[in-house]
This record gives structure tokens, sequence and C-alpha cells, in this order.
């Protein structure tokens, strides 16, 4: 069964955005070039204003989530590691540090604190390898391929604290368009209430509705790591979390795993690792700012409609995985404060 799936998964031929087709030992070159150019150049943001941003942190949040992590934590984050995950470019599963906790536990403990004492972090320790996910059945191009990460468990278990830390926040300045990832919200809400939104809209004589499903499949990978920071300032998240998820962020540096080998090693210069537990939180935060972009343009507008049955709430949109789901009335003016915003 593995020598099948193995076979099934080899790349044999593959072609870039213009066409161009390679074989053997250019394969992989085209890949390493490809994934090279995407995750690691550094785009251009205009910043946003610090005024739009009406929820932030509270003080004591931000105070609560920078204190001393203990060697109890460190543990707990390790053992609650799944054992089947993939191995990082150490080689070694969370399954070995679990089983050998009583010899490695307290070296373990004081390279995690070595990051939220100082600020710094190994690149060996957050050094990545990219399984390549096929998006489509059948594939024969470079970007049909989704780039999975494989991390190291040390830095695993750095990101997983993080992770418990900033999530608890995440309510107090999330807009209700947002259900996922964010504790005591359930993704499902978001579900069963576009259902209610798009029932009737084959019958006639109802009201003018529009709904725009925006595919945001590569937003892991393109976010500007200076826009996430500036972002998370405009939170008010302290200038030590800011610094401690900016080296988690930005200390990447990637190989990619094809045909059972692992080929270059790069360093990234943007976007959020799909594999990282961090990585579904912050992008949450970064599509927070979109609502309040939107929220900006519809108080400028006096064109802008909310979508049939959402005058009370007034939600514009749903986030989902990797799809957003835009709602406002059927008129030209709502459509164009869309547009403005994205």
């Amino acid at each position: 069964m593995i020598k099948a799936r193995r076979n099934k998964n080899m790349v044999e031929i593959i072609r870039d955005e213009e066409g161009n087709s390679y074989e053997g030992n250019n394969i992989t070159a085209e890949f390493v070039k490809h994934f090279e150019t995407f995750l690691g150049e550094s785009d251009h943001v205009v910043p946003i204003d610090d005024a739009y941003f009406k929820r932030k942190l509270s003080n004591e949040e931000a105070q609560c989530i920078v204190k001393e992590v203990t060697d109890k934590e460190i543990k707990e984050a390790i053992f609650d590691i799944d054992s089947n995950k993939a191995a990082g470019p150490s080689g070694y599963s969370s399954e070995f540090f679990k089983k050998a906790w009583d010899i490695v536990g307290k070296d373990v403990c004081l390279v995690v604190k070595e990051l939220y004492k100082n600020g710094k972090l190994l690149r060996e320790v957050n050094a990545t390898r990219i399984a390549l996910y096929p998006k489509i059945p059948t594939l024969n191009k470079v970007f049909e391929f989704r780039p999975i990460t494989c991390c190291n468990v040390i830095y695993k278990c750095i990101s997983k604290i993080l992770t418990n830390r900033i999530k608890n926040g995440l309510s107090e300045i999330m807009s209700i368009n947002q259900s996922a990832f964010i504790p005591g919200r359930h993704i499902q809400d978001s579900i069963l209430q576009s259902q209610e939104l798009l029932r009737g809209y084959s019958r006639k004589n109802e009201p003018k509705r529009c709904v725009m499903q925006v595919d945001i499949q590569k937003a892991y990978d393109t976010v500007s790591w200076k826009f996430l920071e500036d972002i998370l300032v405009n939170f008010r998240f302290l200038s030590k979390m800011v610094k401690w998820i900016m080296v988690c962020v930005s200390s990447s540096a990637f190989s990619i795993c094809l045909n059972g080998e692992v080929h270059g090693y790069f360093k990234g210069g943007r976007g959020l690792r799909q594999g990282d537990t961090i990585s579904p939180y912050l992008l949450t935060l970064v599509m927070e700012v979109f609502y309040i972009i939107m929220c900006k343009n519809i108080e400028e507008s006096t064109e802008f409609r909310y979508h049939f049955g959402c005058k009370d709430l007034k939600p514009t949109h749903m986030c989902f995985a990797d799809d957003l789901l835009v709602l406002c009335k059927g008129n030209k003016g709502s459509v164009e404060v869309i547009r403005k915003s994205m």
C-alpha cells in the first residue's frame, strides 16, 4: 500500500505558470524556484490608521498573556501535540519527547524559555519542510499544489503556548462575522446563518439580494509580515507579545519534500504557515481588518444597504476556512462599497 501510494503521488512532469514543461531533476528545481519566489517575496502594504480600530485588547488581558512561561505550561503543550503528527526536519515526533520527558524535559524547557526571555529563536528550531498537497485530482502545474508545513516539535510547543495565550482574548476584539477558532463560538453558527440567508434565492418577487463567495485559499501564504505586526500593535497587544509572534513568523526557513526527497533551503519573506498552530488565529486578526475597512466605507457611503435579513445584526460577511461569503443588497451602490473594501 505504501509503494502504491508513493507511486501515485510521484510527480514525473510539471508545467510552470507560462506553460513550460519540466521533467527529471528540473522538476525539483522548478518547485524550489516557485516557492522561493512565492513565499520569499515581501509585499508593500499601505498602513491602516489606528483610529479605525474600535475594539482593542483590555490592559488586563494584554498583561495576562505575557506572564512568565512555566515548566508545567511547556510540558502540557508538548503532551497536547498529537503523537501521530508528522515529524519535522529534526526527525523526532512528539511521541519521542513524551516517552523521554524525564530525560529531555529539562533541556526542552530551557530552549523554549529562551524565546520568551530573550526574544530569540534559532533558525534550526524554526526550520520547516513543505509537503505538497494536491488541490485537484489531476495535477500538471506547480501552483496546483498547496504547501502544508511540517515544523519541529520544539517550535510546535512554542507556537501552542502562544496560541493558548492569545485565543482567549480574541472574543474581545473579533466581530460577530467571525466564528471559527474563537472560544465560545462555532463555525457551524456561520453555516446555519448562511443557510437561512440564502433561502429563496430562486423564487420570483423576492427582495434584491447579492452574495459573493471569495476564495481566500492563498491568504495564508500571502500575508504581509509588516502588516501583521502593525495590526497586532493596533489591537493593543503588548510589545513583548508582538515580538514573540513576529520572531516565530519571520524566522522560518523552508525545504521542499518532493518524490520522497528533500530539496532546497530558503528563508521566508511573507505568509503564515499552513500547519502551524498559531496561523489560523493570526489570520482571524488579519480578516478582522477587512471588517474594519468595510465598516468605515459603509459609514462614508449613502448607497450601501444590508442584505435581506441582516438589518438588525448588520453582518456584512462570514468567514469560513478558506472562503469568504460577502452579503449586501442587490444594488450597484452596495456592490461598489464591497469592491472598494477589497
